[in-house]
């Protein structure tokens, strides 16, 4: 069931209270903020929960925060320097599928008309969310997919991490392919602790992760658009496809003394960026130095964490922890990125070509799709390193593909058009939809 399919009529006065549950690092925060500041602007009460770490951001954007997990876990998982390995990140992400749920159900318990709750879950809070609708059986739950491969497809384009399945493989072959995965990482770092949830809470036990997961919501919402990632007929119904939630960190946009100096003193710069979250990017970082340095091209470096930079840069590379990508990738050359979608939609937002270099999840996928519109290249961060990036930047950069990857890019930002009528149509399909299917 596509969009065409749900009615969207005016907000149902009777859906007051969005509880909503987001993991991960800010750009995966980001795409809920949006949602949460326009429900709220539509006169809902929204509670927003997530790390600690990201208390700031939900409160900049006025929104009330409820921090779940404790910061020690949370930094653990991005200490781990297994985080971005290709296959075994995934595993470090699926062993903490119990995420904030004593939180939840203690704040759920103590809500006032708790039956008019509606929880809008990131892709790995929903092991939690289906425990706490066991426990308050009128929540109704909606799955919010930030990119195509957090759903689990057999259509084309079809990329398993690193490797992409070429269009002649037939659909029994990528079937065996992804019971293949799930028999070797998925269920065994996944399924041992959401059926420990499930024993505390008197529930059956799951076989399959991923099974388990596509039957929790209620509602499925991709927030990417058609154009970017099709919606297959393979992907979990009811379905709504919406959108790029695009959100500015409030008065974080403000540039830094700095930065503006820097700016206005020579051509647009080089942007590197390998995600906020992401602690063991000195190779990237390091890579990038000697790339700049050959090429003679100014550059930012963002990332909070400055110790991942070499001691002295020169006066052409300026670091930031942070920086709006609203404003700042408008006057830029390119964007160098690790391939988070938050990031890809910026950059496809800015009209700004793109060099990906994923490490895992979901970033090779969205390197693909950047490479397929011809908004940029990619380049595996398995095979990072002085030479590779400079070539890659020298590809870019040479002035007749430079011109023509600007002019594509130019295109594919006006599909961007509309995009506050999409923001209420959103809305509206997350207000009506106010039939819970689950059975306890």
């Amino acid at each position: 069931m596509i969009n065409d399919m749900i009615s969207v009529p005016a907000p149902n006065p009777a859906i007051k209270h969005f509880l909503i549950v987001s993991a991960g690092t800010a750009g995966d925060i980001h795409p809920f903020l949006a949602i949460g500041c326009a429900l709220r602007s539509r006169g809902h009460r929204v509670t927003f929960f997530c790390p600690e770490i990201h208390r700031h951001l939900v409160e900049l954007a006025g929104i009330r925060c409820q921090p779940i997990g404790s910061e020690k876990d949370y930094l653990a998982i991005l200490n781990n320097p297994d985080l971005w390995h290709p296959r075994k990140g995934i595993e470090v992400v699926l062993r903490n599928s119990g995420y904030g749920i004593d939180e939840l159900i203690e704040f759920v318990k103590n809500t006032e008309q708790a039956q008019d709750c509606v929880m809008l879950a990131h892709p790995l809070t929903l092991p939690t969310a289906a425990v706490i609708r066991s426990q308050f059986p009128s929540l109704r739950i909606v799955g919010i997919y930030l990119a195509p491969s957090n759903l689990r497809s057999l259509r084309d384009p079809l990329t398993l991490g690193p490797l992409k399945i070429p269009r002649f493989v037939p659909s029994i072959i990528r079937q065996l392919l992804w019971n293949l995965i799930d028999r070797r990482v998925i269920d065994p770092a996944a399924v041992p602790t959401v059926n420990a949830l499930h024993r505390t809470y008197g529930l059956l036990p799951i076989a399959h992760y991923v099974q388990h997961t596509e039957s929790v919501p209620d509602l499925s919402v991709t927030l990417f658009p058609s154009w970017f990632g099709k919606t297959q007929d393979d992907w979990p119904q009811p379905l709504y496809s919406a959108y790029f939630p695009l959100h500015e960190p409030g008065s974080l946009s403000a540039f830094s003394p700095e930065l503006t100096t820097f700016l206005s003193h020579g051509p647009a710069p080089l942007v590197f960026t390998h995600g906020t979250g992401n602690r063991h990017a000195a190779h990237y970082f390091r890579c990038a130095v000697k790339a700049v340095e050959k090429l003679q091209r100014r550059a930012i470096f963002l990332t909070p964490n400055r110790q991942q930079l070499p001691d002295n840069l020169s006066d052409d590379v300026l670091w930031q922890p942070y920086v709006s990508f609203g404003q700042l990738l408008p006057r830029s050359a390119l964007l160098i990125h690790h391939g988070g979608i938050g990031t890809t939609a910026e950059a496809l937002f800015a009209a700004v070509p793109q060099l990906v270099v994923p490490l895992g999840f979901d970033q090779f996928d969205n390197a693909a799709r950047v490479e397929s519109l011809g908004a940029g290249l990619s380049l595996f961060a398995s095979r990072l390193s002085e030479k590779s990036l400079t070539e890659a930047l020298e590809l870019l950069l040479e002035p007749t593909n430079l011109l023509a990857r600007k002019r594509r890019c130019k295109e594919i930002a006006k599909k961007f058009r509309g995009k506050e009528d999409e923001q209420e149509r959103l809305c509206q399909a997350i207000e009506s939809f106010d039939v819970c299917t689950w059975q306890p």
